[in-house]
C-alpha cells in the first residue's frame, strides 16, 4: 500500500518545489562574485530565491497535514477501495448476463512458450497481440497463469495449441511481467490489499475489529459492483469467429471467497466483524443472480452461529 503514497499527486509536487527551489538557490549562488573588487549581487534572482523558500515552508507545512491525513487507515481503504473500483468498471464493463458463455473443444497443446529466465509477476495481456498472433499462425494460444500468478524463472507462459508457427519472443512480448502485482487488469489485487488490512487490523496483537469492519463495508460495495457485472469466460474468438485465445479467469466464486475467507477465518470470535459480514452476505444473496448465489450461502454457513 505503501507505494500509493510514491504516487500521490501532492507529495510529488511538494517534492518538486523542494528540489527546484535548492537547484535555483545553488545556480544564484553562482552568480554571486566579485567584478573589478566590486561585489556583484543579482538582486531579483535572490528575491525569487526568497520567494521560492517561502513557498517551501508552506509546502512543507502542508505536506505535514497532507501525509496525515494520507496514513489515516480511513485514507487508506478509501483509496484502495477507489482504485479497486475503477479496476472493476475498466474490465468489467458489461452487466450480468449480458456475455455468452463459449465451450468450445481446443486441439491438443504441441509447444510450449516459456517465460523470461527472471522471476516475475505477470501484470497484465495485450489480448489484441496475443489474437492476432493466434489468427496469423491458426492455433489457439492458452495462456497458462492468471494475472496477479507469480512466474517462476522457465515455467510455461503459454501453450500452443495446433500445428502452425508462433514465434517466442512475439508472444512474450505480449505480457506485461513485473516486480509486483498491478491492478490494472486485476481487481482482485485491490481485494487482496483490503483483506491483509482486516487480517493485521484482527491480529491479536493489534485486536482492531473495527478497522476490519470498516474493510467489510467497502467490500461489501466491491462485490455488489461486480455482482451485477458479466466475468468474461476463458475462451475468446478471433476475426475468423474460432477460439484463437484462451485465457485464465478468476470467477465470481473465487472473488467472493478471496474478499470473505480470510476475515472468516480470522474474524470469527468478533460480534461486530461478524455482523458485518452476515449483512454483507445476506444483501449479495438479495441482488446478485440465482447462479452466484451458491458460494455466498457456503461462506454464511461458516459464520458463528448466535453472533
Amino acid at each position: 500500500v505503501t507505494r500509493t503514497f510514491l504516487r500521490d499527486r501532492a507529495n510529488q509536487i511538494v517534492l518538486g518545489i523542494f528540489v527546484a527551489t535548492f537547484v535555483y538557490a545553488l545556480l544564484v549562488l553562482r552568480e554571486v562574485r566579485s567584478v573589478d573588487d566590486e561585489a556583484f549581487v543579482p538582486a531579483i534572482a535572490v528575491w525569487w530565491a526568497f520567494v521560492l523558500l517561502v513557498a517551501s515552508v508552506g509546502a512543507f507545512i502542508y505536506y505535514i497535514d497532507h501525509m496525515a491525513q494520507a496514513m489515516r487507515v480511513e485514507t487508506v481503504i478509501d483509496h484502495v477501495g477507489t482504485e479497486t473500483q475503477d479496476a472493476i468498471d475498466r474490465n468489467f464493463p458489461d452487466p450480468a448476463g449480458s456475455l455468452p458463455v463459449i465451450e468450445l473443444p481446443l486441439p491438443e497443446p504441441t509447444v510450449v512458450v516459456i517465460a523470461p529466465d527472471r522471476p516475475s509477476t505477470l501484470q497484465a495481456i495485450d489480448q489484441d497481440t496475443l489474437e492476432r498472433i493466434a489468427g496469423d499462425a491458426q492455433v489457439v494460444l492458452e495462456v497458462v497463469p492468471i494475472i496477479g500468478d507469480f512466474v517462476p524463472s522457465g515455467a510455461p507462459l503459454v501453450r500452443v495449441r495446433g500445428d502452425g508457427a508462433v514465434d517466442a519472443d512475439d508472444a512474450r512480448s505480449a505480457f506485461a511481467l513485473g516486480s509486483e502485482r498491478s491492478m490494472d487488469q486485476d481487481p482482485a489485487f485491490g481485494l487482496r490489499q483490503l483483506v491483509d488490512i482486516a487480517v493485521r487490523a484482527l491480529s491479536p496483537g493489534t485486536n482492531d475489529p473495527t478497522t476490519a469492519t470498516m474493510v467489510i463495508f467497502r467490500i461489501h460495495d466491491l462485490l455488489g459492483r461486480l455482482g451485477r457485472r458479466a466475468i468474461p469466460g476463458p475462451q475468446r474468438l478471433g476475426a475468423d469467429g474460432a477460439v484463437r485465445l484462451v485465457i485464465p479467469v478468476r470467477t465470481w466464486d473465487d472473488h467472493v471467497k478471496l474478499a470473505t475467507g480470510e476475515i472468516i477465518d480470522y474474524g470469527g470470535t468478533s460480534s461486530q466483524v461478524v455482523t458485518a459480514l452476515r449483512t454483507m452476505l445476506d444483501d449479495l444473496e438479495a441482488t446478485v443472480d440465482e447462479e452466484r448465489r451458491p458460494v455466498i450461502r457456503r461462506q454464511r454457513d461458516r459464520l458463528p452461529l448466535g453472533r
